[in-house]
């Protein structure tokens, strides 16, 4: 009895992720795309919440949290002692699968891999706007995580078995 209510815990489970999936997914399409239907509910931030990684967040104590899944990404940042949250999505935005991301606070810059591409965001121009660069990326297998290495400044991407640097304001392919 204890296996089919584990089971049936399970299955509603990865029924309601699905359902989430979608409905989250639709919502971020739609995200500006003039029709007036700009909104995004607290369910999706939730869910995102819920299902984010490691790689697909990143996060500074008491000051900003970034996290993404598909084609959504919320940015939550503590100002004057308060939390906004802006969101980037939409169909300018590019954003189909994102795989990881990362981000540079001194910068402002969001870093999202998706598809063998490299996107970089504003964190300050959010909404349904498209990528302010972006790379394609040769060489590696799949990409595991991408971070941002404030001495060099370059955006590292790495795989299983090794990494690959982009300087940060090379011109976009």
């Amino acid at each position: 009895m204890k296996i089919i209510i584990l089971i049936l815990i399970s299955f509603t489970a990865f029924a309601q992720d699905e359902i989430m999936t979608r409905e989250c997914s639709a919502a971020a399409l739609r995200y500006g795309n003039g029709e007036g239907d700009d909104y995004i509910s607290k369910d999706c931030f939730d869910w995102v919440k819920g299902v984010k990684s490691d790689e697909s967040s990143f996060s500074v104590k008491d000051k900003i949290q970034i996290m993404g899944k598909g084609n959504l990404i919320f940015i939550s940042e503590s100002k004057e002692g308060k939390y906004l949250t802006h969101i980037i999505a939409g169909i300018y935005s590019e954003l189909k699968n994102l795989s990881a991301l990362s981000a540079s606070l001194e910068h402002r810059e969001i870093y999202v891999v998706q598809e063998g591409e490299l996107l970089v965001y504003s964190m300050d121009i959010t909404g349904n706007v498209g990528p302010i660069r972006r790379w394609k990326i040769k060489g590696l297998s799949s990409v595991k995580s991408v971070s941002f290495k404030t001495g060099s400044d370059e955006i590292i991407l790495s795989d299983a078995i090794k990494e690959i640097a982009f300087p940060r304001l090379t011109k976009s392919l």
